[in-house]
Formats: C-alpha cells, sequence, structure tokens
C-alpha cells in the first residue's frame, strides 16, 4: 500500500534494540529504526573511517614479499607473527 506525505514532517521516536536482529517486512518504522541503531551502534569507528589508525588488533607487518623475504631471513619477524603482503 503506497502512501503519499506531501511535505509532511513525520517524527519516529525509538530506543536502540537490545540485540541485533534482521528488518522483516511488516516491521513498524519504530521497530525498523531500532533495528537499524543497533546495527550501527555496533559497528567500530573503522566502519565510518576507513582508517587504518581506528583499527584493533592491527597486524604486526605490512609490506612487500621482498621486504618480508629479508627480515624473515635477519630474524626481524617472529614466529606467529601475522603477515600482510601487498604489490607493491
Amino acid at each position: 500500500m503506497q502512501r503519499e506525505f506531501d511535505h509532511t514532517k513525520i517524527t519516529v521516536e525509538f530506543d536502540e534494540a537490545a540485540n541485533r536482529q534482521q528488518i522483516s517486512s511488516g516491521d513498524s518504522l519504530k521497530t525498523l529504526f531500532s533495528k537499524i541503531r543497533k546495527w550501527l551502534s555496533d559497528l567500530r569507528p573503522v566502519a565510518f573511517s576507513g582508517s587504518y589508525e581506528d583499527l584493533e588488533d592491527k597486524p604486526i607487518f605490512i609490506g612487500t614479499k621482498e621486504k618480508y623475504d629479508s627480515d624473515n631471513a635477519s630474524g626481524k619477524i617472529k614466529e606467529g607473527t601475522v603477515v600482510i603482503i601487498t604489490d607493491d
């Protein structure tokens, strides 16, 4: 059912849902916003900034394969280190 709201201001008051739930067809506006708010509030800052500085549990080593091979050969990289190899 389609409704038209010519320049009508609609205010929806809602509280954040207690846990994440999928939105469902037939949910009221109040319920929809409540569920969406929970999903957004659970996101970490990096989801919005895209900044490496906002990451938690950052990888210890990021570099090229050439740098990894030289650092690994010299013993600079410890066993168990998370390694991300880039194409640069």
